[in-house]
């Protein structure tokens, strides 16, 4: 990624294919980032972890780096998830959709991702504009499918239309044991998964959108 020329280092990148808006601007912090740092002469490279004091990479400085941990809050509701017995994709999408870092149409659109002229629409509704909470929570197909799992569990109820305030509604619904939770999580997870499914379907391959065949999803991935 550079060469050395009179002595001095100097930071080249060669791109196989021309940078998006957005990634010209990552580029332009990474330069920042390095723009100081010059390699020595015959000293081997090394790793250094900077998001930790010990400069050792571990999972939860990462994780802790990548989501900005802010109290209790927020490791109750990735313990929650992550204990849940159901596949690793399906689990990291639904603590993307808590964090809000599903990759929707109006996210895409923010980081420069889409178009100029495509489509923000839901690919659910078709109606509204497509954000995570729109997505899964406020969408008129997305509530009817929350709502007739509901009515499968014989439960009446109006829920959050926040993400982490509709899990921790979610998940204390049912009071049957004191582990109820557990399987109230898998339903969660199984539904916010199920809706992503239909809503990609919908929009890469022409899909229409049956309400009773996304409960039969989320049933049967539950």
């Amino acid at each position: 990624m550079g060469s050395w020329e009179n002595g001095c280092w100097k930071w080249r990148f060669d791109w196989q294919r021309p940078l998006l808006d957005r990634e010209r601007l990552k580029t332009e912090e990474l330069l920042q980032l390095i723009g100081s740092f010059s390699p020595k002469v015959g000293v081997c490279d090394s790793w250094c972890w900077v998001k930790d004091a010990t400069g050792i990479y571990s999972v939860k400085s990462a994780y802790g780096a990548l989501i900005g941990i802010s109290g209790l809050e927020e490791r109750r509701v990735f313990k929650r998830i992550w204990r849940t017995k159901a596949p690793s994709s399906q689990l990291v999408l639904s603590w993307k959709v808590i964090i809000n870092r599903v990759q929707t149409r109006t996210d895409l659109a923010r980081r420069h991702a889409l178009p100029a002229n495509a489509s923000l629409a839901c690919g659910l509704c078709d109606s509204d504009e497509e954000c995570s909470q729109h997505l899964f929570f406020n969408c008129q197909v997305a509530w009817r499918v929350w709502m007739k799992l509901y009515s499968w569990l014989g439960i009446q109820t109006a829920m959050s239309n926040g993400a982490k305030m509709h899990f921790y509604s979610h998940e204390n619904l049912l009071l049957a044991s004191k582990k109820s939770w557990l399987v109230m999580n898998m339903i969660w997870i199984a539904c916010v998964n199920s809706l992503w499914q239909c809503r990609n379907e919908a929009i890469f391959r022409g899909d229409s959108v049956d309400i009773d065949r996304v409960v039969d999803l989320v049933q049967h991935k539950v």
